[in-house]
């Protein structure tokens, strides 16, 4: 849920990372409750995320959230593909944007955005994180889920999402 005029705050950077990145964002409290001393994978339950609508069309494998140690948190969404034979799963990464005090970072979304650095703008990247859709790489097409993601079964729920489309 986004609060009653959210959707009129830095509508140019929403456009940007819409078109751009077809990018999902979600109020930072939120996401900080959820994974605030996040050390290690997290097995996150789908049904109840903005990934949700994947299990319609296709078997989900699993969903983790890691981050890694130079703080770049991943989302991973491996889903079983019978079209894909015999690399039957598909990896899909989104990568978390949630750090933007970065002088040289902020300054390249600014002008790639045309919007204006002030006070509203700053204030609206500090109230959320943004999950931006990565690249397919060489891992994308792979044969099982890889063992480290196995072992991890604690799932974390999302008991009042605030995960918003751009």
């Amino acid at each position: 849920m986004v609060n009653i005029g959210q959707e009129k705050r830095a509508p140019r950077f929403r456009a940007y990372l819409d078109k751009r990145f077809k990018a999902i964002w979600m109020e930072r409290s939120e996401w900080e409750r959820l994974f605030h001393d996040q050390d290690e994978i997290i097995h996150l339950d789908i049904a109840i995320t903005p990934f949700a609508n994947m299990t319609r069309s296709v078997r989900i494998v699993g969903c983790y959230v890691e981050k890694s140690v130079d703080g770049t948190t991943t989302i991973k969404i491996f889903r079983y593909d019978p079209k894909d034979a015999p690399r039957y799963i598909n990896l899909d990464k989104y990568q978390l944007w949630n750090d933007f005090n970065n002088p040289v970072v902020y300054s390249a979304i600014v002008i790639s955005c045309s919007t204006c650095d002030d006070k509203d703008f700053r204030s609206f990247l500090g109230d959320y994180v943004f999950i931006i859709p990565m690249q397919k790489g060489s891992d994308h097409h792979i044969e099982e889920l890889p063992d480290k993601y196995k072992k991890y079964r604690g799932i974390v729920g999302f008991i009042s999402p605030i995960w918003t489309r751009i």
